[in-house]
């Protein structure tokens, strides 16, 4: 509907019929125009757009009806009004059903041809403005949704970043916590493989696994100087060479290595059975200065579970 002049299509088999509707409907301020039958009709409506149409319900070929119902086709909004000289309770019911929006009698007066089309305007006006309305509350719904959504993932990474900071922060109170007691340990214990079997204790506490070991570098070969579960007098002084076995390929390599399932691991397999209660373990190296000084392994979860 346009937002200045209405314009209106007057449909009517009588020419002077068209040009009195024509004159009055100016009088009140449409733009009117005329056509004498409903083919000539639709050709006006798939060309201009118009914001009533005023049609005869009796014309030969193609009634009133019938043109009701095809310019619903083209436009199911746009208003329709009927002028019907045989205005009965069934001619109402068959109008409504094919969308009309109200008709008026003949022969009809001026008043009430005014009154029927003001409010079947208005009642048109009202309706686009409400679906206007409906438009804009949608758009400011779905504009909604995506602000609480984009707060949504704003808050669920803050939340996800505070985790993390607050993990770092615990795993790094847990070190300092480590050092402490380490340094503890340091400062009353002269005999280095009690020191060093104390930290194995402490590491092996602090992972929650039943055993560790400590096993220093000299020249090409590797000594186990401290060590904590299993069975120690067995273990401590027990050497290998630089590059055997898991400790020794992480002394090698100063790369760290952690070991899932050392049964499937084609890197370690064949040391399966070395006593492992469970299949994982972690070997680092220890590194002070760039000096390569040993490792230290963990074993055997108390969870059983992989590190």
């Amino acid at each position: 509907m346009s937002d200045d002049v209405l314009r209106v299509l007057v449909v009517d088999d009588e020419p002077k019929i068209c040009e009195l509707l024509q004159a009055l409907l100016t009088k009140e301020g449409y733009l009117v125009e005329t056509v004498l039958d409903g083919p000539a009709a639709l050709i006006k409506l798939g060309g201009v757009k118009y914001d009533l149409v005023l049609s005869d319900l009796k014309m030969p070929g193609m009634d009133g009806f019938e043109l009701a119902r095809r310019v619903k086709g083209i436009d199911d909004e746009m208003p329709l009004v009927v002028i019907t000289g045989y205005a009965t309770i069934d001619t109402a019911i068959q109008a409504l059903r094919q969308g009309v929006d109200d008709y008026v009698t003949k022969p009809f007066k001026v008043e009430e041809l005014r009154k029927v089309v003001a409010r079947v305007l208005a009642k048109a006006r009202l309706a686009m403005e409400n679906r206007r309305l409906m438009a804009q509350l949608e758009g400011a719904n779905a504009e909604l949704r995506r602000h609480r959504e984009a707060l949504r993932m704003k808050v669920r990474l803050a939340n996800e970043s505070l985790r993390s900071a607050n993990r770092a922060l615990r795993q790094r109170i847990q070190e300092l916590e480590m050092l402490r007691e380490v340094g503890t340990c340091t400062a009353y214990e002269f005999d280095l493989d009690r020191l060093l079997g104390t930290c194995a204790r402490l590491v092996a506490e602090e992972l929650g696994a039943r055993r560790a070991s400590i096993i220093l570098r000299e020249d090409d070969w590797l000594t186990v100087r401290g060590c904590y579960g299993g069975e120690p007098d067995r273990l401590l002084g027990i050497r290998k060479r630089l590059g055997e076995g898991v400790a020794g390929e992480v002394a090698r390599t100063c790369k760290p290595v952690l070991v899932q399932d050392i049964a499937s691991d084609p890197r370690f397999c064949q040391h399966a059975d070395r006593g492992y209660v469970t299949a994982s373990l972690v070997c680092a190296p220890i590194i002070y200065k760039k000096l390569n000084l040993g490792v230290i392994c963990v074993t055997d979860k108390h969870s059983g579970r992989p590190f």
